[in-house]
């Protein structure tokens, strides 16, 4: 049975990879996998992404662009649109956490097969 996704998770999980494929070229479509990037690490950065976000929520400077991210193509309120933008990050980095102990548990489910 397939779940059917609710319309603001289905827009979030649709920023969120919009936001990721953006470092597809430079990182792997599962960069987060890789050897030189731990669980500490992606905790580290969801710490730096929270820190962003309260940023935001602080922010004064509401130019014609997200202060964050850049984006000019879409900005209707700068304001909200920096913490969208810190909000998909952190999204990100919790599934990267997310996606690698997957890995692991299923890791060592296969290794005591």
């Amino acid at each position: 049975m397939k779940t059917k996704l609710r319309p603001s998770v289905k827009k979030f999980a649709e920023l969120m990879e919009m936001k990721l494929r953006k470092y597809d070229e430079e990182r792997g479509e599962e960069g987060w996998l890789g050897e030189d990037f731990s669980f500490e690490e992606c905790i580290s950065r969801i710490h730096d992404e929270i820190m962003e976000y309260e940023e935001a929520l602080e922010s004064e400077d509401l130019g014609e662009s997200c202060p964050h991210c850049g984006n000019t193509e879409t900005i209707r309120d700068p304001y909200y649109e920096g913490m969208e933008c810190e909000a998909v990050d952190i999204g990100n980095f919790a599934m990267m956490l997310w996606h690698m102990a997957h890995v692991k548990r299923n890791e060592k489910v296969d290794d005591n097969a």
